[in-house]
């Protein structure tokens, strides 16, 4: 069973429930399933107001033998994922140092031609979008702020919010079908991520998540662009960074005009302002 039948499963459990304690932990299991995979039964507990108990009788009124067998299927249902201890172990000698390069290199090798045409119907999207939000979590959040700095620089309506933000929620409070919104979520995926991604769905037609390619399957019925990355530590970085020079291009592409024109104004206020080093030289010279 996957993630999203399991979320259909608890919805359609839990509209049968009379019982509101049982709906109110079926409805926190529905939304956080994924957390499922780490918390214990009295976390559940303490973050949804019910007893123990109340969790564990939910999961049975689910067709689960308690919280234990949900908690399983859920791990069972994630992408295998090695424990940061073991992604270090090998980190002790400089043939780790090597086999990190050769595997960021074949990540970038298997950008392809679909990779290409996602990106250009992205620029297309992003193009015609009043406001663009990028947005993401934990250790998503500085390839999110990464990607929304570029993009700003080039087109200038881009802000970025952490998907668990007050400010993320006011944004989609206000938002209309004329804006966008960009979602990155990397392993270990982010359920706020997830949740912002479906309550913008509702409201925003242009919303799209950038993820891995495993990551679309946690994230099934969202339109997701798939990038190709290993799982390995933090291995999103150089994936994102080629996203980034790809999505600048195709915008270039697509809008030369305006682009050229953003950028001319870029130049002349931060040099105007100071920003860059143009006597460097003749400073560490002296």
């Amino acid at each position: 069973m996957t993630i999203e039948e399991l979320q259909i499963l608890v919805n359609a459990k839990s509209l049968d429930s009379s019982s509101p304690t049982l709906l109110t932990a079926a409805r926190w299991i529905q939304d956080h399933v994924v957390e499922i995979a780490w918390k214990t039964v009295d976390d559940v507990a303490q973050e949804t107001g019910v007893s123990p108990a109340s969790v564990i009788r939910t999961c049975r009124s689910l067709g689960f033998d308690g919280f234990s067998s949900l908690q399983r299927l859920v791990r069972e249902s994630l992408p295998a994922a090695e424990h940061l201890v073991e992604k270090l172990s090998d980190a002790d000698s400089s043939s780790a140092v090597h086999g990190v390069i050769d595997r960021e290199r074949h990540n970038l090798e298997r950008f392809d031609e679909s990779t290409i045409v996602q990106v250009g119907d992205l620029a297309t999207m992003l193009l015609s979008a009043r406001r663009i939000a990028v947005m993401a979590s934990l250790t998503s959040t500085a390839l999110g702020s990464y990607v929304a700095a570029h993009l700003n620089f080039l087109l200038g309506n881009v802000t970025f919010y952490e998907a668990e933000s007050s400010a993320s929620w006011i944004f989609l409070r206000d938002a209309g079908p004329e804006d966008a919104v960009l979602i990155l979520s990397f392993p270990r995926y982010s359920t706020s991520a997830r949740n912002m991604i479906q309550r913008c769905r509702e409201r925003i037609p242009h919303t799209i998540l950038v993820t891995d390619r495993v990551g679309k399957s946690l994230f099934s019925g969202i339109p997701a662009l798939g990038l190709p990355v290993s799982g390995d530590l933090f291995s999103a970085g150089p994936p994102t960074a080629v996203f980034v020079q790809m999505l600048a291009h195709e915008l270039r592409n697509r809008a030369p005009g305006r682009i050229v024109e953003r950028l001319k104004q870029m130049d002349a206020v931060l040099t105007q302002a100071g920003v860059f080093l143009k006597d460097a030289r003749s400073q560490i010279r002296d």
